[in-house]
């Protein structure tokens, strides 16, 4: 009804969409509702953080969600929302663009939110690395692998406990380890086998699955 009477005014849309998306699980006819929002009220940052919910659960290919919110973002963008497009941009594949999503705004996390600052950025890098690793291109995985541990300034973030970059290192050592570089190699995996899951940043079950890749990679 409110839709009716007042069918340029887009938060009645937004409102429906998050009925149907949270209250009666019709992601896909919130999601059409969500786009008639957006039309209406184009480059809103709340609406932007809940369109990239929907778009999730309506089936929405993560590089078209990816696209949809870096066109649509606002003039003034928000640390929250180049997060989430850069978070995007990786679950599509997109590395290049998620990296550049990273360094071309400048954010101010809070305390605590360090790493989930600096998460899309390494991520990004590793992946990347990951990939160049798999087919065979060696000196770009260990670029990226090592630019994955340096956080460009314009994020304001560093390390509170070395611990966090364990995949990075290991996966910078099985670089260096392809590449013929078999004492560089070893002086990271010796570090990694003393290091210690301690600090803000506990790494968990991953850094007790790295520790012992790690033992591997040593042989």
């Amino acid at each position: 009804k409110a839709i009716k009477h007042m069918p340029s005014f887009y938060i009645t849309y937004r409102n429906l969409a998050l009925a149907y998306f949270n209250h009666l699980s019709r992601p896909a006819d919130a999601y059409k509702l969500m786009c008639k929002a957006v039309e209406l009220h184009d480059k809103d940052a709340t609406l932007l953080t809940e369109m990239a919910t929907v778009m999730q659960q309506a089936g929405t290919s993560f590089a078209e969600g990816a696209k949809f919110l870096d066109e649509h973002k606002p003039d003034v963008v928000t640390d929250q929302i180049q997060l989430t497009i850069a978070r995007a941009y990786n679950a599509a594949g997109e590395f290049d663009k998620a990296e550049n999503a990273m360094r071309s705004h400048t954010f101010s996390p809070g305390e605590g939110a360090e790493y989930s600052t600096a998460e899309p950025y390494m991520y990004a890098c590793f992946a990347r690395g990951r990939v160049a690793l798999s087919e065979g291109r060696y000196e770009d995985a260990l670029a990226d692998f090592k630019a994955s541990q340096v956080m460009p300034e314009n994020l304001n973030v560093g390390f509170w406990n070395e611990s966090v970059t364990m995949p990075y290192r290991y996966y910078e050592a099985a670089a260096l380890k392809a590449l013929g570089k078999t004492d560089e190699a070893s002086g990271i995996i010796k570090k990694l086998c003393a290091m210690k899951n301690e600090g803000m940043w506990g790494m968990g079950g991953e850094f007790v699955y790295y520790s012992a890749m790690s033992v591997r990679l040593g042989g």
